[in-house]
């Protein structure tokens, strides 16, 4: 591996959400209980747990009175790569967005198996991808086999199944990184947005310089709808590269504008995968 990837094996990340259940595992959970990273001192009474007996704190009491440890439980959760793999995602002009999304799918269940956390698969196109559905598991070696998966498949259609993802995720909430070009109505990302109110969502946006702009400053180009197949020839001049960046331009903002009416804040996945960036990115949220 070369450049960014190298340097990081693994992908530090840190939930906002406090899960109430689960098996126990790396990350804060809510309640109070028998086990887990010391919270506080109470009143005995208050417990009825002679087993959380603090003796010291007790012997300390000037009126006598018993106190007992409280723990914060620390809970598994599971993290799931919820990604589109539609036509437009084969695109790239240095590297395509499957072969991204492969890497950061090895990435992340490495990650997730690192951190004792289970790590799951959603692939969808303008359906789910039954292929590549993988329930969330913990096991050794998934991060090599969802790798493989990925850069084997071929991506075809548009991205409208992304919206039925969100009914094969687990109930309790989990920690969903959402992966996608966007190249859809807004209406539709709200919707899948919408769907996956429960979990803690990272959306990341697939991006490509050279759809944003990076084109010949003049003369003939062949572009092609990746999701119909269609090609036109346009001959390229400055008006229209300008005009080419302006709607580039405004669609990055138009989609940040969603992402933020959701309480959401996306990480730009920009040519290559910059893991210490991504890295950065999440321990900052």
């Amino acid at each position: 591996m070369k450049g960014s990837e190298a340097s990081l094996d693994t992908l530090p990340y840190r939930l906002r959400l406090r899960p109430r259940s689960g098996p126990p595992g790396a990350h804060r959970g809510r309640g109070e209980w028998a086990e887990g990273e010391f919270l506080r001192r109470v009143p005995l009474l208050g417990q009825f747990d002679p087993r959380r007996i603090d003796l010291l704190a007790s012997f300390r009491d000037p009126f006598g009175g018993l106190h007992a440890r409280t723990f914060e439980p620390r809970r598994a959760v599971p993290v799931l790569l919820v990604a589109d793999v539609s036509a437009s995602m084969g695109f790239g002009g240095r590297m395509s967005g499957i072969a991204r999304l492969a890497r950061l799918a090895h990435l992340l269940a490495a990650s997730a198996y690192a951190s004792g956390d289970s790590f799951g698969l959603v692939c969808a196109d303008s359906d789910i991808r039954e292929d590549l559905l993988v329930p969330p598991a913990r096991r050794r070696g998934l991060a090599d086999e969802v790798h493989a998966r990925i850069l084997a498949m071929v991506p075809r259609g548009d991205a409208r199944g992304l919206a039925k993802a969100a009914a094969l995720l687990p109930q309790r909430p989990s920690f969903v990184f959402l992966v996608s070009d966007f190249l859809m109505p807004l209406v539709d990302v709200a919707a899948i947005l919408d769907g996956l109110w429960r979990h803690e969502v990272v959306p990341i946006v697939v991006r490509d310089k050279v759809t944003e702009g990076e084109l010949p400053g003049f003369g003939l180009v062949t572009v092609r709808d990746l999701e119909t197949g269609q090609e036109r020839l346009l001959l390229l001049r400055r008006s229209l590269r300008e005009a080419w960046q302006r709607v580039a331009d405004k669609r990055l903002s138009d989609l940040e504008r969603v992402f933020a009416e959701h309480g959401r804040r996306a990480f730009h996945l920009v040519d290559e995968l910059d893991v210490e960036a991504l890295a950065d990115f999440l321990l900052a949220a």
